[in-house]
This record gives structure tokens, C-alpha cells and sequence, in this order.
């Protein structure tokens, strides 16, 4: 076989069939080692070993079988296959090729077993008494059981310190600058009480001009049903009012007997119970039933209309007519459109505020009685009164004020207060003292609104101190172990629950399968966890 050749090595788990398969997708000259010393579940099968042959036999030109086991190579040579079956014979064949060693191996695996107890003898290792080797083994296993069941086991103990909210009230006198207090305590928390004034000029054009009705009143027969066990007397104008707010009134006085009825004129009134026009929609379909809206509910299910006959000769003419009711609900139209324009106004200027500055927070007191407004300026067209318009045009002028005060700076005063309430062995959360935790209330105020009287509440948050490098948390750290150590988990998370300090309690070991603290206090870590959110 020439040198440029390919060595085949089985792999460790596979079968013949694998070989076979490595055999045949293999191109070129090949040298096939085929193992001697290991028989792995693949390579027991007979059956398949004589497969394995048959598919080299196909290949038997460009084949050679390299193995040390007399079986291997008799059943090859039968299969007309070439065969080396000599150790040496196959390391000349092999000088050189990069898997000279690994066939070997696969060849003579005793050679190998052999060099590594000659290396192991050469280390003095094989050569002690075999007491001293069993002496060795059980020291070392004590050593490992010492290790894994003293030195070795850990637990961390997880605690979230127990939060507490605090509160700081204080009064605070808002005043205005230059006013003269009085009846005020000299010694008092005051802030200024800042007017935030503005004025807004506006027109709008009013297009909800009254209608005045022109057409005629439709009119209709009524028969007015009396089932009540007494006598009613209805005056003439009595008005009947169907389903859809139509009003009808009758046009001449009844006087209605029990289980009576009675027949009579009714006619439509210019405006139904909406304000709406009736007209044309008085020739209402006959057989509808009218209440009287004058009546009590008990009464209207005893005593009722009906016409049996449709409303006749309703027409619907108007026009729009300007009235001084219309001018009246113009300028109130225009009053709360200059009111919300003003507010709108003041908000902006206050975030506009807000957002420009670092140390100041304007906030605004939203109360009815600290809104003062003032209307001036109103044009009302007087001169279109009687006149038929379509819309009219009106303006005003207003002057808003209302009051805010600085919250970022009250929030500064009763912060340091709230700091020095906070509790021993404890500090303030970080973050949880901000603007929106502080609250006011007005408690009283001036008439004329020189100053106004506030009761501020700020809310904050307060922590056990448990970092174990502090004092405070070294002496909890030092309760915690005192009370654990040897302790399971089940138990220890009770005790520990039971601590003021503690809010939460989470418990790891090491290695994974115990479940109790060890004994060793510096094996017990304790780590605090702190969530500020």
C-alpha cells in the first residue's frame, strides 16, 4: 500500500454499522484498525461484524485490515481481505503517520496499561503496603467528611429591614407681602402668600338668539278619563303633556266625576317642555295618552287624557328675534369662557414656573374662596334688541387672581423636622420625602385675604439600620446568630420574623442540600436588602 493512505480508527460508543458507513465515505487508499482490546455494546454483534466484512470486501483493492486479534484477522483473510496482524509489522507501517499512537492504543490497549503502571510503580505509588494505602483512603475520607460537614456548610441569611411611615404636621401662617398680622403668633412658621393676577380680554360671537314663534297652535279633542273614586275640577289652561314634552292646555274648565270622561278642546303651546318649538309637530297621531304634569304620580295613573282624534292645523313659522334674556345668557357665556381662559392662563404661568426654576414650587391653592374675579368691559348689543339676527357679536374683559405659595420651600422646613423625628437605629429612606408627600389643608384665613392659615403633613419613610459594618447592625447581626445558629430554616425564619427590626426573611445554604445554620458563627453571613421604592 502506498504511504499517501488513510488510517480508520472505530470511535468509542459506535457499532459496525458506523464503521462500515466511515469505510465507505472514506475515498482513497485506507488502512482499517479494527479494535482488540475494549468491546463496546456496538462492536459485540457477530452478525454485524460479518457486515461490516462484506462491505469491505467491496473495497478490498484499495483496503487493508490492521488488527491483533486472530479471529478479526482470520474471518478478514477469508474475505479475501489483506491483513496485518503483527505489532511491529504495523508500526513500521505507521512511522510517521499522525495516528500511530491511537492505533496502538486500539491494537494493544494492554501495552498502555502496562507503561502507566510502570509510571505510577516509578512514582513509588503501587509500591506502599496495601495497610497504608487503606490507612490513607480512610484519612482522606475524613478529611472530606470534616470538610463537607464542618468546614465546609454555609448560610446566608437575606433581611429586609421593617419600613415605618412617620409624619411631621406643622401650621403655617401663608402672608401677603406687606401685611400687617396682628392677631398672629410672632413665633410661627410663615411663608409669603404669592397672588398670581391676570387679565384676559375676549369676543365671541353668540348664535343661540331666541326664536320667536309665528305659525299657529295645533288643536286637538281631548278626552279627559277620571277612574279615581273622587271628583276633580280643572280649571281652564290646565296643561297635558304626552311622551315627547309636547304641551297641551285645555280651553275650558271640567268638572269630572268618578268613572267619568269627558271630551274637550286642547290646544299646543308655542314652546314644548324643552323650549323647543311645537308647530307643526302638534298634529301628533290620535290615541296617545297625556298626563297632567300638575298632578301628583299617584294621581296621573287615575286621571289622564287621550286623543281619539289627531291634531289638526300646527304650523311651524318663526324667526330669530334678539331678546334681553338672549344678551343675558350671552354675557354668562362669555363669563365662564373668560374664567376657564384665565385659569388655563395661571396654570401655565405656574408650570412655566416650575419648570425654569430649581429651588422654587409654586402651588397653586385651589379653593372657591381664594379665587377672586372681576368682570369689566362687557359690550352687549343693546341696539339689536326686538331685531331679527342670527348671531351677535360680545366681548368682556376679566381680571383673575388667585394664590399660591412656594411647596418647595415648606417642604425644606418641615423636611429637617421630620429628619429629627426619626427613630434610633433607624434613618430615612432615601427618596421617599418629596413634594408629593406633602399635603396641605386651609384651617382658617383672613376676609381680605392677607394671610392664610395651612396645616402641612409630610410623610415619609424610616428603616432599621442592619448593614453589619455600622455599630447598630454589628449588634444585630450578633442577636441574629445568637438566636439561629443551628437552627433549620423553618425555624430560624420564625425567629427571625419575630425580630421589630424585620420585615422580611430569606434563608440560602451551601452546600444546596442541608437545611440548617451551622454552628460556626462566622459561617452565618447576614446581608441586608434594602428596597427604597
Amino acid at each position: 500500500m502506498p504511504k499517501d493512505f488513510t488510517v480508520i480508527i472505530p470511535e468509542e460508543g459506535g457499532s459496525w454499522e458506523s464503521f462500515a458507513r466511515s469505510v465507505e465515505a472514506t475515498p482513497g487508499e485506507l488502512l482499517v484498525v479494527l479494535p482488540s482490546g475494549w468491546y463496546a455494546p456496538g462492536f459485540a454483534d457477530d452478525s454485524a461484524f460479518q457486515a461490516f466484512l462484506n462491505v469491505c470486501k467491496k473495497h478490498s483493492g484499495r483496503l487493508m485490515i490492521a488488527t491483533t486479534k486472530r479471529p478479526f484477522a482470520a474471518a478478514a483473510r477469508k474475505q479475501g481481505l489483506r491483513v496485518i496482524d503483527r505489532v511491529r509489522e504495523i508500526k513500521e507501517f505507521l512511522e510517521g503517520n499522525a495516528l500511530q499512537d491511537e492505533a496502538l492504543r486500539t491494537l494493544s490497549p494492554h501495552l498502555w496499561q502496562q507503561q502507566l503502571r510502570s509510571r505510577l510503580q516509578s512514582m513509588g505509588l503501587l509500591s506502599l503496603p496495601r495497610l497504608r494505602v487503606w490507612v490513607l483512603i480512610g484519612v482522606s475520607a475524613i478529611l472530606l467528611l470534616f470538610v463537607l460537614f464542618r468546614l465546609l456548610p454555609s448560610a446566608e441569611i437575606r433581611v429586609s429591614p421593617r419600613a415605618d411611615t412617620i409624619v411631621q404636621t406643622a401650621n403655617i401662617f401663608l402672608v401677603q407681602s406687606g401685611a400687617v398680622l396682628d392677631d398672629v403668633p410672632d413665633r410661627v412658621r410663615t411663608l409669603p402668600l404669592i397672588p398670581m393676577v391676570v387679565t384676559v380680554k375676549r369676543s365671541i360671537t353668540f348664535d343661540q338668539v331666541g326664536k320667536e314663534f309665528m305659525g299657529t297652535n295645533a288643536s286637538l279633542p281631548m278626552t279627559i278619563i277620571n277612574k279615581s273614586a273622587e271628583l276633580y275640577s280643572l280649571r281652564a289652561g290646565t296643561r297635558l303633556m304626552n311622551q315627547a314634552g309636547m304641551i297641551f292646555r285645555t280651553q275650558e274648565p271640567i268638572n269630572l266625576a268618578p268613572n267619568e270622561e269627558v271630551t274637550i278642546k286642547a290646544l299646543a303651546d308655542d314652546l314644548d317642555l324643552y323650549g323647543e318649538i311645537i308647530g307643526e309637530r302638534g298634529n301628533v297621531p290620535a290615541n296617545l295618552k297625556w298626563e297632567f304634569p300638575g298632578l301628583a304620580p299617584e294621581e296621573r295613573i287615575l286621571i289622564y287624557g287621550e286623543n281619539r282624534e289627531e291634531g289638526k292645523g300646527g304650523t311651524s313659522v318663526y324667526r330669530d328675534v334678539l331678546k334681553e334674556e338672549d344678551l343675558v345668557v350671552a354675557q354668562k357665556q362669555l363669563e365662564q369662557e373668560l374664567e376657564a381662559m384665565a385659569s388655563q392662563l395661571v396654570d401655565e404661568q405656574r408650570t412655566l414656573h416650575n419648570a425654569q426654576s430649581k429651588d422654587s414650587f409654586l402651588d397653586r391653592l385651589y379653593y372657591e374662596e381664594f379665587t377672586i374675579r372681576t368682570f369689566s368691559g362687557f359690550v352687549l348689543p343693546m341696539e339689536f334688541l326686538g331685531e331679527e339676527v342670527a348671531s351677535v357679536p360680545v366681548e368682556g374683559i376679566i381680571t383673575y387672581t388667585t394664590f399660591a405659595y412656594d411647596k418647595q420651600r415648606a417642604l425644606e422646613m418641615l423636611e429637617a423636622e421630620l429628619r429629627d423625628h426619626v427613630g434610633e437605629g433607624k434613618v430615612m429612606v432615601e427618596g421617599s420625602v418629596n413634594l408629593d408627600q406633602l399635603v396641605h389643608h386651609v384651617i382658617s384665613y383672613d376676609d381680605d385675604l392677607r394671610w392664610i392659615k395651612l396645616t402641612a403633613d409630610l410623610t415619609g419613610k424610616e428603616i432599621y439600620v442592619l448593614d453589619p459594618l455600622t455599630p447598630i447592625g454589628s449588634r444585630f447581626a450578633r442577636t441574629v446568630r445568637e438566636r439561629v445558629l443551628g437552627a433549620t430554616r423553618e425555624e430560624a425564619i420564625r425567629i427571625l420574623k419575630n425580630l421589630p427590626e424585620v420585615e422580611n426573611v430569606e434563608i440560602s445554604f451551601w452546600p444546596p442540600w442541608n437545611n440548617t445554620i451551622p454552628t460556626i458563627p462566622s459561617h452565618v453571613s447576614i446581608v441586608p436588602v434594602t428596597d427604597n421604592k
